[in-house]
């Protein structure tokens, strides 16, 4: 089995409702630069009421929270993660995490989650790290990820605990 990374890409995450289809960003960044990955706020809300969350998945793990942020106080970072590698900031219109030195394990898909009360809002950006590497290549290069992520339509304003979340992939070539 080798792994290649041309193809098509589709994710869904959540519970059964109804789902929503986005093509995801690329972005390339030379081994050992820093990758810049933005996701653009609502206009139309305060920053003070937004909590950020980035999250990291490569092929075939799930999910690993890099860092959360609440408006515009300093971030807070996974339990996993090198706090010491990473810069998260909110600004008024957009959230930026950035790698300071990419590693070839930095590669894959980072997730932006915007919450604003029980209406999350997603977008994903695929980082595509070049440089020296000892994976098994096609011709290395990548057309689209396409994400799916399932809508939570709210009932209600009360606050309820719900069960995690889980990520299922499936590549096609």
């Amino acid at each position: 089995l080798s792994i290649s990374r041309t193809g098509i890409y589709s994710f869904v995450l959540g519970r059964t409702g109804s789902t929503t289809d986005s093509l995801v960003p690329i972005k390339i960044v030379q081994l050992g630069e820093p990758a810049t990955l933005t996701c653009a706020l609502p206009s139309n809300k305060q920053l003070s009421t937004l909590e950020v969350h980035w999250y990291k998945q490569s092929i075939g793990d799930e999910l690993k929270l890099i860092s959360t942020l609440y408006g515009t106080t300093p971030p807070q970072y996974g339990q996993e993660i090198v706090r010491s590698r990473y810069d998260a900031c909110n600004k008024k219109t957009f959230s930026n995490l950035t790698i300071l030195k990419t590693v070839q394990e930095d590669e894959g898909i980072y997730h932006c989650g915007i919450i604003e009360w029980l209406n999350p809002e997603w977008s994903g950006t695929y980082l595509l790290v070049k440089g020296n590497t000892q994976r098994a290549e096609t011709d290395g290069h990548v057309s689209y990820v396409a994400l799916n992520f399932s809508e939570r339509k709210s009932r209600s304003t009360r606050k309820r605990d719900f069960a995690e979340d889980s990520v299922y992939s499936q590549v096609k070539s």
